[in-house]
């Protein structure tokens, strides 16, 4: 069995995929054990490659010989995450506990402003829903004596009745333009002086909170490395295991 980037293209793969399997194969490469592993050690998907590139029987095969591989390695790798875990979770904490009372002082600073943004903006929402609704009761109003209309002779009067809604809806949309326009330019001034009046605000938050961030990052980094570097030879045999699999699978049916 060869596998082609034509081949790719034609299943859809994604470009990252097909642009890895070209830096490592070229145009084409036979599924041998050894392209399998070295697909494997690439990071090529061989989930993908079963879904798309064998047929149902092998891919099934291949889906039932992989399960088994895929639960070694959760169970595996599980007290490994639980451990970082543990070991993470007091750094966070940590952040979190400094990082409240900055947050709970940017929130209370930042409510009046956001109030009295809403109470303004709330009187102009109201006047526009008001000038709208009598605009709105009116293509209502015209709108059902040409529906009675239609209700009575149905299937002959449809195509009149769309034509005759039609200018009723057209001036209700015109007349409530005008409306919305002026509701969007009174309400922009008092959204840009919210906003100008908050910029402070959080900026002074997120000065404050960079160095607790920056300080639990430092922390959490060696535990991270070290969780990787443990999980790493699993992955990797995983990987292998899944290859070998793969091969079987295509070189026995």
């Amino acid at each position: 069995m060869f596998i082609t980037v034509s081949q790719l293209r034609q299943l859809k793969a994604c470009r990252g995929q097909i642009n890895l399997f070209r830096d490592i194969f070229g145009e084409s490469a036979e599924v041998t054990l050894e392209n399998c592993l070295k697909a494997a050690i690439s990071g090529l998907d061989f989930d993908w490659a079963a879904n798309n590139l064998l047929d149902k029987a092998q891919s099934k095969a291949y889906a039932e010989a992989e399960a088994p591989l895929l639960k070694a390695y959760n169970e595996a790798k599980a007290p490994l995450w639980r451990a970082f875990n543990e070991a993470e979770a007091p750094l966070w904490k940590a952040f979190d506990e400094a990082e409240a009372p900055l947050l709970k002082a940017y929130k209370e600073a930042k409510a009046p402003l956001l109030k009295a943004y809403k109470e303004a903006e709330a009187s102009l929402l109201k006047a526009y829903k008001e000038a709208e609704a009598s605009l709105w009761k009116a293509y209502e109003e015209a709108k059902a004596s040409l529906l009675k209309a239609y209700e009575e002779a149905k299937a002959s009067l449809w195509r009149a009745f769309n034509e005759a809604e039609a200018p009723l809806w057209k001036a209700y949309e015109e007349a409530k333009a005008p409306l919305w326009k002026a509701y969007k330019e009174a309400k922009a001034p008092l959204w840009r002086a919210f906003n100008e009046a908050e910029a402070p605000l959080l900026k002074a938050y997120e000065e404050a909170k960079a160095p607790l961030w920056k300080a639990y990052k430092e922390a959490e980094a060696p535990l991270l490395k070290a969780y990787e570097e443990a999980k790493a030879p699993l992955w990797r045999a995983f990987n292998e295991a899944r290859a070998t699999a793969f091969f079987n699978v295509v070189s026995n049916y």
